[in-house]
């Protein structure tokens, strides 16, 4: 079970940091971009609140994934580590986008 968990930590950045980035999604961004309708400068292209909360969630996945791969030398069989890195990589997939949603039904 320890080891497990020495290999799986890095998935606990996703429930810790969800309710800290909801406060700030409420607090932060929807104030200052809005939820979808206010524009950075005539020229410029829109960045909505939503489209950071995307890129916050998937930038979130890519240094699970990055730690991932650092976790990968504790790792002996190589087919252990295929199956390691499909395993965080579906994981983070799935994560994502529940947590896009969820941020926005609660």
């Amino acid at each position: 079970m320890k080891k497990l968990i020495r290999l799986f930590w890095q998935l606990l950045l996703f429930p810790a940091l969800y309710f800290p980035y909801r406060w700030f999604h409420q607090a932060v961004l929807v104030n200052n971009l809005g939820e979808g309708a206010s524009r950075l400068g005539e020229n410029q292209q829109s960045l909505y609140c939503n489209d950071f909360t995307w890129f916050f969630w998937w930038g979130i996945a890519l240094v699970v994934f990055v730690i991932s791969l650092f976790q990968l030398r504790k790792i002996k069989r190589w087919q252990y580590k295929a199956l390691y890195l499909i395993v965080i990589a579906l994981v983070c997939c799935i994560t994502v986008p529940a947590f896009f949603d969820l941020l926005f039904v609660a």
